[in-house]
């Protein structure tokens, strides 16, 4: 974390009131890199980041927006007059601005569009057409494409008109906008011979994709090739935009991001900024996925309990398995979310208290679901088991809390002693079958004894 980010933190958590704040904050605020305040804006109340968003200019206003996540995106966007988010929209790149649009209320697009410049309206409507994970959700429609007969002298003529180029790929394309090579602005730079056409430089081995093509794709192609700049194109081959190095960074990281949570369990795609309702509506499937197989476990191993002698067919200890695999789940998941989050700086070392608190109530509302839902499963299978069906739920509930502190605090303590918190899952899933196995057998015992 930077000293800058802590100055700015603190200035923040001041009232705007007085006036020698303000003028510190206005600085703060002028000086900040962008990705800094807009983690200190995430942090802040809706309303008072609301308050400081103002305070910036459009340009500045426009680079922290496009560093926000998009929830916070969408609080801040909501409180903006519609002139003033349509001369943001004009500030951003358009792959950024249509991102932006797409986050509107209906009501409020046409509206919006009328006082952004026309070219860049066109741009956003072009985007805002695309899926949003495909290829053509994700490009960008500035580029430098340039025809055949064009010279080396035209074509750096055409690039210096340019404002904000993100990539230094100059394309070749026929009349009809048809892809047929690429080359470089260095290549272009060391031609002595600036008349000579550009068809002369370029590859004409160009790897394209299309426009519908999903964004992991790009991603596969980009990493085959060793590409910086992926061109994309429609059904006739034409060049319609290009996906740049920054967005297939960002691609990369949301891809992985999304694959590690959901081999954890939940297709949250980013657990600590969403709200708790829906981190808990996220992984309704594999709970209830969970429930059913534990459910069906214990169904199978009463044909192993003998019922005439010995254990009673309906002992506790063959709903033990539910409980391990649903506190597993629920640790799994809070381990992934402190690891991946602390690599992908989601999470900030040293400060993790208020994610904790979010996961701890997810796992609460994941408890109580998932034990009413225990509880229904036994009852019905055997309706005079009350007790019983009392103890596991009750089992289940305490033991997804313990496993989510468990599958959170074991990570971040790694990564306070200085080690790599991605070394913890083992140590997450013997812990888990621990406690797991403590607290079920401490409840029913305690229940069935009394």
């Amino acid at each position: 974390m930077s000293d800058r980010l802590e100055v700015l933190r603190e200035l923040m958590a001041a009232e705007l009131s007085p006036a020698s704040s303000q003028i510190a904050i206005s600085q703060a605020l002028e000086e900040s890199h962008p990705s800094d305040l807009a983690f200190a804006l995430s942090e802040l109340d809706p309303e008072v980041a609301s308050r400081y968003f103002s305070l910036l200019n459009n340009e500045r206003a426009a680079e922290v927006l496009a560093e926000l996540e998009e929830d916070t995106q969408r609080e801040l966007i909501s409180s903006l007059p519609v002139r003033r988010v349509a001369n943001l929209l004009d500030e951003l790149q358009p792959d950024d601005a249509a991102d932006i649009y797409q986050q509107l209320p209906s009501s409020l697009r046409s509206g919006v569009l009328e006082g952004v410049e026309e070219k860049r309206a066109q741009q956003i409507r072009l985007l805002g057409a695309y899926e949003e994970e495909s290829a053509g959700g994700i490009m960008t429609p500035q580029f430098v494409a340039v025809t055949a007969k064009e010279t080396v002298a035209s074509t750096l003529e055409a690039i210096r008109a340019i404002n904000d180029l993100e990539t230094d790929r100059v394309y070749i394309v026929d009349s009809d906008g048809r892809l047929l090579g690429v080359t470089s602005i260095q290549e272009l730079l060391h031609q002595e011979q600036r008349r000579t056409p550009i068809s002369t430089w370029m590859d004409s081995s160009v790897v394209s994709v299309h426009e519908d093509d999903d964004q992991e794709e790009v991603l596969r192609i980009a990493s085959m090739y060793g590409l910086t700049t992926v061109p994309v194109v429609d059904d006739d081959e034409r060049l319609v935009g290009i996906v740049t190095a920054d967005d297939l960074d960002f691609v990369a990281e949301a891809e992985a991001s999304e694959d590690m949570y959901r081999m954890a369990g939940t297709l949250a795609k980013n657990p600590t900024r969403a709200s708790v309702p829906s981190r808990i509506f996220a992984r309704l499937p594999m709970l209830l996925f969970t429930v059913v197989v534990g459910l069906s476990i214990s169904w199978i191993v009463t044909a192993l309990t003998p019922s005439d002698n010995g254990a009673p067919r309906n002992h506790p200890l063959r709903y033990l398995p539910i409980i391990i695999a649903l506190a597993g789940n629920v640790a799994a998941v809070a381990n992934a979310i402190v690891v991946r989050g602390l690599a992908t700086g989601e999470l900030e070392h040293g400060r993790l208290t208020g994610a904790f608190l979010g996961e701890f109530a997810v796992a609460c509302g994941v408890g109580v679901i998932a034990s009413v839902l225990t509880w229904l499963g036994i009852t019905t299978l055997e309706a005079d088991a009350i007790v019983l069906a009392n103890s596991v739920s009750a089992s289940l509930f305490l033991g997804t809390l313990v496993s989510a502190s468990a599958g959170f605090a074991t990570p971040a303590v790694f990564d306070r002693m200085g080690l790599d918190a991605a070394l913890t899952g083992p140590f997450v899933i013997a812990m888990n079958d621990l406690a797991g196995t403590a607290v079920f057998v401490a409840v029913c015992s305690f229940a069935l004894s009394t």
